[in-house]
């Protein structure tokens, strides 16, 4: 019988996870840092899971206890996980030029999904997902065509007032599903979705076409299709918050080692073109000497005198006269 379920149900939130936490204390911890995170998600209350009734049998791995007619999760598993989730994330950025979806489409994460994506510079979808968003990306891609055509005829002052409703509809209706991913040039190579019975559409898609998804698993979630699956309370703001934070953190932790080692290997191109030419120099250098010493060796035997041959006559005659006009 675990902790959880021996506590009473009429006891308050505090003595709750202060059980929880002196649990998990006495496990073998790399640094303070794995302390603090489990108090981090337990203060936002990422433990708590749906009612009993409602739970996936497949979640059973990832659930500690029960508490009343609610199950809690096991967030050391979610700590580990997590970890495993915010290196993989650092390693893909800092090694290619990777992009992130955030998909969540919650009334209570709209704004937490935007904020956390325009963070680290990746995409979204916080409102009612596309079918086809990635399955069928080149009607995507005309959808968004459109719609920045639409934007161009809105800023025209001079429309008529039904015409200008009318595509104001179209347009509202473009931007609340295709704002976050209108400059996604391609598809993007992992996504983080926060619901995954909400998003069931956008995890099938993704598996279809080989994306790795990493999601939020509550009690009541289905991990089939998950790459990187992270136990916690996906109805949480706060849990879901920190959760979004810590992902754009690693997002950016990668994407700031690409621009140091791009940095460092430019440095090293300098250094190398630099000592290249150095090289080039001397040995020019070292050549202009040889050349130098070679004309002026040359120069030496020049100034000796030769003796005059007429042209026309060979050296045997010229010997032969010379001899005649000496006798």
């Amino acid at each position: 019988m675990s902790i959880i379920s021996n506590l009473d149900s009429n006891e308050n939130h505090q003595e709750l996870q202060m059980s929880y936490l002196e649990a998990f204390r006495t496990l073998e911890s790399d640094s303070p840092y794995k302390t603090d995170l489990l108090s981090l998600l337990m203060s936002n209350d990422a433990h708590y899971g749906h009612q009993i009734c409602r739970h996936n049998p497949m979640m059973g791995r990832y659930l500690y206890g029960e508490h009343g007619d609610v199950h809690v999760i096991n967030l050391t598993s979610t700590m580990f996980l997590l970890k495993k989730v915010l290196n993989d994330l650092v390693v893909m950025f800092s090694e290619s030029n990777a992009r992130l979806l955030f998909v969540g489409s919650k009334e209570q994460l709209v704004n937490v999904i935007k904020d956390s994506a325009e963070r680290c510079g990746q995409y979204f979808v916080n409102h009612r997902w596309f079918g086809g968003t990635l399955t069928n990306w080149k009607t995507i891609q005309q959808s968004i065509r459109k719609m920045n055509i639409l934007e161009k005829e809105l800023a025209d002052q001079t429309l008529d007032k039904k015409l200008r409703q009318s595509k104001e509809r179209v347009y509202n209706k473009l931007i609340n599903s295709l704002g976050g991913i209108r400059k996604m040039s391609n598809l993007p190579d992992i996504i983080f979705v926060t619901d995954t019975n909400r998003e069931k559409v956008a995890i099938q898609e993704a598996n279809k076409l080989g994306i790795p998804v990493i999601a939020l698993l509550d009690s009541n979630s289905s991990p089939i299709g998950v790459d990187y699956p992270i136990p916690c309370n996906d109805d949480s703001q706060d849990a879901v918050s920190l959760i979004c934070q810590l992902i754009s953190d690693a997002v950016l932790t990668g994407i700031e080692s690409a621009f140091e080692r791009r940095q460092a290997q430019q440095k090293e191109r300098e250094q190398n073109r630099k000592s290249y030419a150095e090289r080039r120099n001397y040995a020019n250098t070292a050549d202009n000497k040889e050349k130098s010493a070679e004309s002026g060796a040359q120069g030496d035997k020049s100034d000796v005198r030769k003796p005059y041959v007429k042209k026309g006559v060979s050296k045997d005659e010229s010997a032969k006269n010379k001899n005649d006009s000496n006798n």
